[in-house]
């Protein structure tokens, strides 16, 4: 119900032409309630700390607050440890760790006296979106350093979202886990670890990207307490998540969970 003040979008751009193209065509979508000159569209690298702090600055800069922070950055990789070489490990966990993790705390971290201060011209509660996975709860066949690369993610915000209700801070966090999506994640990153086998059309099985904008955007609206909101998609993952934790039942939950997810 409140106006856009202004829009900033993070990617890995190719190169300045493929930025300039893309800031051209979304200026075009966001012309009828947004300003030209309140768009920003910045290259930002999950593995590189000075273009983190390049965007904290150009947020306090631009607006002196930032309202909502999305944060979508991820890589995946799927291969059993024992089918992995060690020199294969070495080679793909630091991306992993970097994309999944350290990108997102450091991004999350810089923006967060700019989501946290009081600003005149602020109007809703400031929200934080994370983008991460089933796989940071329930350790998976074949997934073994993805599941690791998430488990330190939610980790991570699970311990942040403790400090901020210690400290009385009014952010909203949602940390959101969907199952396999209807993207091209997987090909995405085989192309990226150059893989033999590289996807190139989406699973026709998993959520489809609507339903995860859908219940990401009703949580968005209807959430007014400040804290740590896990959105499970589907909503039948967080009938596992519960389930796996109680004592007896949760082992064969667990196992029931690593059978369906086998690859």
């Amino acid at each position: 119900g409140h106006p856009i003040s202004g829009l900033i979008i993070l990617d890995l751009f190719a190169d300045r032409k493929t930025k300039d193209r893309f800031r051209a065509d979304l200026a075009l979508r966001c012309s009828p309630f947004l300003d030209d000159g309140s768009l920003h569209v910045l290259p930002w690298n999950a593995t590189d700390v000075s273009s983190t702090t390049r965007v904290a600055q150009v947020v306090s800069d631009a607006f002196g607050r930032l309202d909502v922070l999305m944060i979508a950055s991820g890589i995946g990789y799927h291969n059993s440890v024992m089918d992995t070489s060690v020199e294969e490990m070495a080679r793909v966990t630091p991306t992993l760790m970097h994309v999944n993790v350290v990108g997102p705390m450091l991004l999350l971290r810089a923006c967060l006296p700019l989501m946290l201060a009081k600003h005149p011209d602020r109007k809703i509660q400031p929200k934080v979106v994370l983008m991460s996975s089933i796989s940071g709860y329930f350790g998976l066949p074949s997934r073994s350093m993805y599941c690791a690369s998430k488990f330190a993610l939610n980790g991570f915000v699970e311990t942040l979202a403790l400090e901020l209700k210690d400290a009385q801070a009014p952010l909203q966090i949602f940390l959101v886990c969907p199952t396999t999506v209807q993207t091209k994640f997987r090909s995405n990153w085989r192309q990226h670890f150059g893989a033999a086998d590289t996807q190139t059309s989406p699973p026709s099985s998993g959520v489809s990207v609507e339903a995860c904008v859908d219940t990401i955007w009703h949580a968005f609206t209807a959430t007014t307490s400040a804290g740590l909101h896990r959105l499970f998609i589907p909503g039948s993952a967080k009938l596992g998540y519960t389930l796996v934790r109680l004592p007896g039942i949760g082992n064969l939950v667990e196992g029931y969970i690593a059978t369906r997810a086998k690859l």
